[in-house]
């Protein structure tokens, strides 16, 4: 199997449901390693076992357990399953549902703290190149009505201050430049789910709900590059119903709704 992976662990993973739960954290935390980059585990539960050090007994009721519907899970994606089977022809191998979005986490984490990081080391390269403040006497306004004004107290001096003043202004805060950032293009989300708004905009065009939807997701999560990450994953679908509605068979070029969906079917 692919060692290439990466998985981040949050210590949520001991406070939701496996909480107090053995082997199922310990197994998890294994399965969290053994996984790709795509969060696929793809091996036998005798290889799991042989790693771990658990029976293959307790390996294979453990998964069994993870396959299960959650309905306390914080994520809805697949009923709160953890896992879900890599192909439906063989007893082993599977997929972590919720590997993208936890990934996605980690990875907006380290990059906050890249950001953070820059700023400081910016902040200190601007001490470095600041001038050193001149005698308050050269810089400042005369000390008593005998005393003349210094030559360095002048409109150019001022206009220098101001510009410090300016430098030393603090930069916008992350949340106004997450305003006017660019919303950054995703993979299809594993909590994509056909709702009865998707389902009205696949009836709109007159193709079948369910089938195109199932089409649309085995499609785009199988793709890959820079052509499977979108800005709008709706306007995507909406799309999709368009092109669809194309391939829709009309007898004679007419018919209603409901027969165009029954010759989907096979029904006429």
């Amino acid at each position: 199997m692919s060692t290439e992976g990466y998985t981040p662990v949050f210590g949520t993973v001991f406070t939701g449901t496996l909480h107090g739960r053995w082997p199922d954290t310990g197994l998890w935390l294994c399965l969290l390693a053994l996984s790709n980059k795509r969060g696929e585990i793809d091996c036998t539960p005798h290889y799991i076992a042989s790693v771990t050090g658990l029976p293959v007994a307790d390996v294979v009721a453990c998964i069994n357990r993870f396959l299960e519907p959650d309905p306390h899970s914080r994520t809805p994606a697949e009923q709160g399953r953890r896992l879900i089977p890599l192909n439906g022809e063989r007893d082993w191998g599977w997929r972590i549902v919720n590997h993208e979005v936890y990934r996605e986490k980690a990875r907006l984490q380290a990059k906050s703290a890249r950001e953070v990081a820059s700023g400081q080391n910016a902040s200190r390269m601007d001490d470095r190149r600041r001038p050193p403040e001149t005698a308050e006497s050269e810089n400042g306004p005369p000390l008593t009505a005998s005393d003349p004004l210094s030559n360095a107290y002048s409109d150019s001096n001022s206009e220098k201050n101001s510009d410090r003043e300016r430098a030393a202004r603090p930069p916008e805060t992350a949340e106004s430049e997450r305003a006017v950032r660019a919303p950054t293009a995703k993979r299809l989300p594993e909590t994509f789910a056909l709702t009865p708004e998707r389902q009205a905009t696949a009836r709109a065009e007159a193709v079948n709900p369910e089938r195109e939807f199932a089409r649309f997701c085995d499609h785009w999560r199988a793709a890959s590059g820079s052509t499977a990450r979108k800005h709008d994953w709706d306007a995507a679908w909406r799309n999709w119903c368009r092109k669809a509605k194309d391939m829709v068979p009309r007898p004679n070029g007419k018919g209603s709704f409901e027969e165009r969906m029954a010759a989907l079917k096979g029904e006429t």
